[in-house]
């Protein structure tokens, strides 16, 4: 998308750049658009359109900015998939402008194919034809469950599907990736003394849950010895050895991840990550 940007920055078919994206990935927005030297952009966090203190500003920002010759994305456009959102109608009302736009996703439909109807109303209403998301929901789905609420098919699909079809690119995973080269490393590392007295002794007593045939005790003895090797200092140090980059690192254990955040200084995402500081 931005290499599409460059070019009509190039050739004066647009004279700036408005990015709507999740507050979390606005700084890589930034680093790339200064890579690939686009002028004149903004951006703008999705979330900020939700913030009673922020929204009014931020919408009348965008009125202001947008005129025909403005280029606007819209990353992760599926946060503005629901219509009835404080966030959706005042976003479309904001940009409702003709210009050039782009959306995108890796998530288009999270429930059901209604999670489309918003999301093209921001590139254009005319796609669609409806005046109305109770007009669409009308024409193509089919309610149902105890309550009466649920979708639970669909009609005229291939009319819906023919309507998008000239407005969609479609990249798979393993187009993105095949021209990137996979490589393994793998380097050993060894518990110190007092580690490694701890692990025989969970070792020790693994092989006399297992002499017992206590299966379920032998499962949990084995976690035990995952553990302490997962939290073991050298494991760290290893670990530093062959970073070469800012990388995403995976664990299992919550020894383990608060070890590599005090390490690494790198926030952690996981089950007990509230969504406002997954926002961030």
């Amino acid at each position: 998308s931005l290499t599409a940007i460059k070019s009509r920055q190039d050739a004066d078919i647009i004279d700036n750049v408005i990015i709507i994206c999740p507050v979390r990935l606005t700084n890589q927005w930034e680093r790339y658009c200064k890579i690939f030297n686009i002028k004149n952009f903004s951006i703008y966090g999705i979330q900020h359109f939700s913030n009673e203190s922020l929204r009014e500003t931020k919408s009348n920002e965008l009125e202001n900015f947008i005129t025909e010759k403005t280029q606007i994305i819209i990353d992760e456009s599926h946060m503005f998939k629901n219509s009835k959102a404080i966030r959706t109608p005042i976003f479309i009302k904001a940009i409702n402008t003709d210009c050039y736009k782009i959306i995108m996703t890796g998530t288009p439909i999270g429930k059901h194919m209604g999670d489309l109807y918003s999301q093209f109303e921001i590139l254009d209403k005319k796609i669609l034809n409806y005046s109305s998301y109770t007009e669409f929901e009308r024409m193509h789905l089919l309610y149902g469950g105890t309550d009466g609420k649920k979708v639970v098919g669909y009609v005229n699909i291939e009319e819906f599907a023919y309507s998008l079809e000239p407005y969609i690119f479609r990249l798979k995973r393993k187009d993105v990736l095949k021209d990137r080269k996979i490589t393994y490393t793998k380097k050993a590392f060894y518990l110190d003394e007092e580690e490694r007295e701890e692990y025989n002794k969970k070792l020790k007593e693994l092989e006399q849950l297992k002499e017992k045939g206590k299966d379920f005790a032998v499962l949990g003895a084995i976690v035990k010895l995952q553990q302490i090797v997962s939290a073991s200092q050298n494991r760290i140090e290893c670990l530093k050895s062959i970073i070469n980059c800012r990388p995403i690192i995976f664990y299992k254990f919550d020894k383990e991840a608060e070890l590599i955040k005090k390490e690494f200084d790198y926030p952690i995402l996981n089950g007990k990550t509230k969504k406002k500081d997954f926002d961030k």
